[in-house]
Formats: structure tokens, sequence, C-alpha cells
């Protein structure tokens, strides 16, 4: 075998231990080409092969790495790579190579700068999202305060909720095993050793900054999920990345010395995603087949008119008829049908009036919403949260404050109660769950009667 790839997400607060891995793979014969995640080694035939790992501000000036860089090759040192504060060297065949650092005062105090500080703002920042994530969760839980009845909505139906809520637990693990490791190093410290620990922490580290990459790589997946199916900024978002991309590819021509290869890679990749993402974006929202849309007065569909009414059918939506509610086809803004991809699956709202244009935005405006969800635990989440005033529809103005549990033998979970409208009229609100689908139906109609019933069980169960 002439070449191997191992994994190379090293922390920079064991670079000392690094460096005696380094040169024990170099003892078995094996020399270091590239470094990135993975690390790209081959075989060599060099006795005298020899590895230096050295901590430095890798944002200073371009010239003093230069001299910085000159100043170790004097010394029988060749740069094969820097990794983030790392910067790693091999030793030049043939030479009489002499020790990079020889300052521990020095060396601890770049160990300090550009780990502990480092360490401990992260870990501060990632116990500021675990805190925020276990606040939301218990909102979850508590239906009194009706802003805690926002968030706990919000935060279920944003697409961002998706990637946290995978990655927050991990980034918790993360931050406490970062916690003891930075106490470990603390009292190594102590006794005057830096950078130093066992075998078995060097390769803890790499393998749990390998985990938080992988979940910072979701967590921006459903960043990317919530502009394209939520947010108006993703043109504006898109822009930025394009800027930012051709800068970064800009700057990689700019870097010129051979000695910058591996800096200049990085910087045309990272220009490279940027654009990608750009493409993604601008053709997520132009090639996408559904998100959100929408056929009220103010949407740019709204020339479809009530021919929406007719594609309703085949949903499993509860219409006017069904109920014994009259629909007036005439008024060409009686229909309002809105659909939506939400992180816990697909809904449909069918809001409509019937008869009297002046109940056209009052609380004799009907309303049938069904929210198919991924699964039943979803599902009956989405329906306490409706059962306890926390509507999904964004134009609903008023709450149905505590529905009461009631049984009905076809549905997995019903709530049922009324509201008194301005115009006298009562309004019935009922709320089902069948499996993994959600539908809550707001009418003028009683709704409870064995006839509605039973023309809402075929609706729902068709």
């Amino acid at each position: 075998m002439k070449y191997k790839w191992t994994l190379f997400t090293f922390s920079r607060g064991d670079f000392k231990t690094l460096e005696r891995y380094l040169n024990k793979q170099a003892e078995q014969g094996w020399e270091l080409e590239k470094v990135g995640i993975l690390a790209r080694w081959k075989r060599t035939e060099r006795t005298d092969l020899a590895y230096c790992v050295d901590l430095l501000n890798p944002k200073q000036d371009r010239n003093e790495q230069k001299e910085y860089i000159d100043f170790c090759a004097e010394g029988g040192w060749e740069l094969v790579s820097v990794s983030g504060n790392m910067y790693i060297f091999k030793s030049m065949p043939g030479a009489n190579v002499i020790p990079i650092q020889t300052d521990r005062e020095i060396e601890k105090k770049q160990y300090n700068r550009y780990y502990i500080r480092s360490v401990t703002l992260s870990v501060l920042i990632m116990l500021g999202w675990i805190a925020f994530w276990l606040f939301v969760n218990s909102a979850m839980r508590n239906n009194m305060m009706e802003d805690l009845r926002q968030l706990r909505r919000e935060w279920l139906t944003s697409w961002l909720s998706v990637g946290m809520n995978a990655v927050l637990p991990v980034w918790g693990i993360f931050g406490a095993w970062k916690v003891v490791d930075f106490i470990r190093a603390a009292i190594k410290g102590r006794t005057g050793s830096i950078g130093e620990s066992p075998r078995w922490v060097l390769w803890l580290n790499c393998v749990m900054a390998l985990v938080f990459g992988v979940g910072a790589a979701v967590f921006y997946i459903g960043l990317v999920l919530e502009f394209l199916f939520a947010a108006k900024l993703t043109s504006y978002i898109a822009v930025l990345s394009v800027i930012w991309g051709i800068a970064l590819l800009w700057r990689a021509f700019e870097i010129e010395n051979e000695r910058f290869k591996g800096e200049r890679r990085r910087h045309v990749i990272l220009g490279g995603v940027l654009l990608l993402i750009s493409a993604l974006l601008v053709a997520g929202r132009i090639l996408l087949p559904y998100g959100s849309w929408s056929t009220s007065a103010y949407s740019a569909d709204r020339e479809k008119g009530n021919a929406v009414y007719e594609q309703t059918m085949g949903l499993p939506l509860i219409h006017g008829e069904d109920v014994g509610v009259p629909f007036e086809r005439e008024e060409g803004e009686s229909v309002y049908m809105y659909h939506e991809i939400l992180p816990v699956g697909e809904r449909w709202e069918l809001r409509y009036t019937y008869g009297r244009k002046k109940h056209s935005f009052g609380l004799a405006g009907m309303e049938s919403s069904t929210t198919n969800c991924f699964n039943e635990s979803l599902a009956e989440t989405f329906a306490e949260m409706l059962a306890h005033g926390q509507g999904l529809s964004r134009y609903t103005p008023w709450p149905e404050e505590g529905l009461s549990r009631i049984e009905i033998d076809w549905a997995d979970e019903a709530w049922y109660g009324k509201i008194d409208s301005k115009e006298g009229e009562d309004i019935s609100v009922l709320v089902l769950r069948a499996g993994e689908q959600v539908t809550r139906m707001i009418y003028p109609a009683d709704l409870m009667s064995p006839e509605n019933l039973e023309s809402i069980r075929a609706e729902i169960m068709k």
C-alpha cells in the first residue's frame, strides 16, 4: 500500500501529542502529504524524517508568516500544512534540524491564547444554545403563557428547529467533554506540561471535532431549508454568498507563494461551496415544485379564484356542504387556499365565507385545515397544540382556548368547543387526529351532530 488516509480533526490543545503521533508514523515509514478533514500519507524510505508542531496565529500578517516559515527553513524544517492554529513541519532530507520553539514561556503563552480562550468561548456559546433549546422544549409542554405558546408553535413549524433539535444534544455532549478536557489540560499545565495528553484523548478529541462538524452541517442544512421554504431573504442570502464566494476565490488567486498552497486550496473550496449554495438557493426557489403557496386576494395566484375549491375535493379537508353550511360560489375572493411544507409534514388549509359578504373577515368565515405529519408522535403533538389555542394559521384572529377532550370511536384523539362570534352565532371548533393526520375545523355549524360527524369521517378517512 503506497498511500493511506486517516482522520485529521485533531485539537490544537493536543499539539504535543499530535507531534509524537506524527513522528510515530514517520518511524513506520509514512510521510504526511496534505491535511484536511482527512490526512493523506505516502510511503517513504526516509529514516531521518521527523515532525514538529507549533502553535501560531494563522491570521497574522503575510510577511510575518513568511519570515516565520523562512526562519524555520533555516533550522531544517519544511512547512507541510496549517491546521487551525497548528503549523505542521517536517524535517528536510539530510538536514540537521534544531528545535523550532525553545522558550517554554512563549509556548505556554501561545497555548493559552489560541487554545484555552477559544475553547472557553466555544463552550460558552454552546451552553447558551443548549440553554435556549432546553427552554424551548420546556415551553413545548407549557400551555399557560401566550408567549410560550407562540414560541412553541414557531419552533415546531420551523425548519431551523430540525437542525437544532438534531445537533444541540450532540453539541451538549461535545461541550461537556470539552469542559472536562479543559480542566484536565489546566491541571496538566500547572506542572509545566502543555499540549500533552494520553493517546486516547488525542483521538477522542479528533472524533468529537468530527461529530461537531457533522452537527454543524445538519444545522446549516436546516437553515438552508428555512430560507427555501419560509424566508423571504433567500435572494439576499444568495447575493451575499456570491459576493463572499467571489472574494474568497479572488483572495485565492492572490496567494501565489507555493508555501501557502494549502491555504489557497481552502479558499478555492470554500469559495466554490458558497457559489454552489447560491446556485442551489436560487434554483430551489425557482424549481421547487412545492413549498408554500396561497390563493388569497393578495396572492399572485388569486386569479385561480374558486377553481381552487374544486381542486380540494381530493384532499382530506372538510367543506361547507359536508356540514350543512352553504357556499356562495359567485364571490371571487370567497375561497382562500393555503398549502405549506412544514418540518413535520404537509399542511393544507381552506378558508372561505358563506353568503353574506359582511362575514368575509369575521368569525363567520369558515376554516378547515389538515396536516399530514411524518409520524403519529408528531401528530399527537400537533393535535394537542391545536386543542390549546395554538393554531397554525398565521391569519387566524381568534384562539380556541382550552377545548374539551371528547371521545369519537373512529378518531384516535378529539377535542371540541364553541366560540361566541360578534354576530351572535355559535362557532364550533373541532380538532381530530386519525393516525398521522390532524384536522381542525372552525364552522358556524353543529359539528357534533351524527350526520355531520359521519360526513366528516367520510372526508377524513377517504
